[in-house]
């Protein structure tokens, strides 16, 4: 039985037609790496084989999920266990998503495919201690589809297909491979993106995006900012400094002005303090800012993060407060913002707090602090969403 597919463009049939064992794939985004593994993990269960979708999270599964159940969806019999995420093909053949999250929880099956997903942002564990074992009884193959970052494990994988042993086989494709993207689009992104991101991004090279992302000639400083949409994103930490050899993490609220296109950092607050203090410092911030400055809330992981947001959420009613779960890395988070900073899009309103500011943002992410950069990339992720004004009073809870 085959699948009804859509024809794949030229690199996509390269990949999938080598013979190799193991294929190694660093490619641009929207190449299609996601419709090529979907395809590959259906026919293999089409086969009576057992597939697995491996993400760095079930969150980041989630184009992959969607991909296997819109080609799986189309096969008479196909059976859909969706707490599962699991799809049970006809003859017994199985395509089941599964996070990395905790490499451990990946071992035990026999395994004739697996597809690394975004492999760069995983652990390496996940790959030599579970995945690689679960290939060995039914000799079964694997394909590693990621956007490079940096000269990492993925990156020495990528190397070990370069070398020309007939187990392994690697590619570099960029997104201009994939005929369907508009080239305009790709130009644009190149105006819109620092180079080395573009690069890593749009160009799939293994580029190490480290250390001077931002410069201090980038940032206007003006004594004032205009009338406009402003919002205040909080990074939050609990930990007082009880020695001077002690060096813990700030809390920092960053309040932020979108006008006309452009963008204003007009306040900094940075502390260090106990839980206690932390909730008077925000609560403090609010009333001085007005309702009318909505407040985003990063959420920290677990049970602890969850409870943390929760007090807040009930400490500020009357203010608009979303709160949103920390994901991902902390250089794409801020990578939209160090872009419009580089075409001369945001400008700091003369404060005591520049020059901390200014510091830690040249020198990240590799600077010993990234708590002011995390505050100020979420108060500009929320505010370059915005469609229009904000209600004066309202609560909700948001999270990604």
């Amino acid at each position: 039985m085959k699948v009804v597919l859509p024809p794949l463009h030229k690199t996509q049939r390269i990949v999938r037609d080598h013979p190799a064992r193991f294929k190694v794939l660093a490619c641009g985004r929207r190449w299609g790496k996601t419709y090529l593994g979907s395809a590959l993990a259906v026919e293999t269960a089409l086969k009576h084989g057992r597939a697995w979708w491996v993400a760095p999270s079930y969150k980041m599964g989630a184009p992959g999920w969607r991909g296997i159940s819109g080609l799986a969806g189309q096969i008479p019999g196909a059976g859909l266990q969706k707490g599962q995420l699991l799809w049970n093909m006809p003859g017994g053949g199985v395509v089941q998503i599964r996070s990395a999250d905790d490499p451990q929880s990946l071992r035990g099956d026999a395994l004739d495919l697996v597809v690394p997903d975004e492999c760069a942002s995983m652990r390496e564990e996940a790959w030599t201690e579970a995945l690689r074992p679960a290939l060995s009884d039914r000799r079964g193959r694997a394909i590693f589809i990621s956007t490079p970052r940096g000269h990492n494990w993925f990156y020495d994988l990528w190397m070990r297909g370069q070398e020309g042993n007939g187990e392994w086989k690697s590619w570099n494709f960029p997104t201009s491979a994939n005929p369907h993207i508009d080239p305009a689009e790709i130009e644009q992104a190149r105006l819109d993106l620092p180079d080395r991101v573009f690069r890593q991004e749009y160009l799939a090279e293994f580029v190490d995006i480290k250390g001077t992302l931002a410069m201090r000639t980038w940032f206007g400083i003006v004594d004032n900012a205009p009338k406009g949409l402003r919002y205040r994103a909080w990074d939050l930490a609990a930990t007082e400094r009880k020695l001077m050899s002690d060096d813990p993490s700030y809390t920092v609220g960053t309040l932020m002005i979108k006008a006309k296109g452009h963008y204003y950092v007009e306040d900094v607050v940075r502390a260090r303090l106990g839980p206690g203090a932390v909730e008077a410092l925000i609560l403090q911030t609010a009333r001085l800012d007005g309702y009318g400055v909505p407040i985003h809330l990063a959420q920290d992981p677990g049970q602890a993060g969850k409870a943390q947001i929760a007090a807040l959420v009930r400490m500020l009613a009357g203010w608009v407060v979303l709160s949103e779960r920390v994901t991902g890395d902390k250089v794409t988070n801020a990578m939209a913002f160090v872009a419009q900073a580089q075409h001369g899009n945001v400008s700091l309103v003369r404060g005591e707090w520049n020059r901390a500011w200014l510091d830690e943002m040249c020198a990240f992410p590799v600077a010993k602090h990234d708590d002011q950069v995390d505050a100020t990339a979420d108060a500009f992720n929320a505010l370059s969403q915005v469609r229009g004004p904000l209600p004066k009073i309202q609560v909700m809870v948001r999270r990604r």
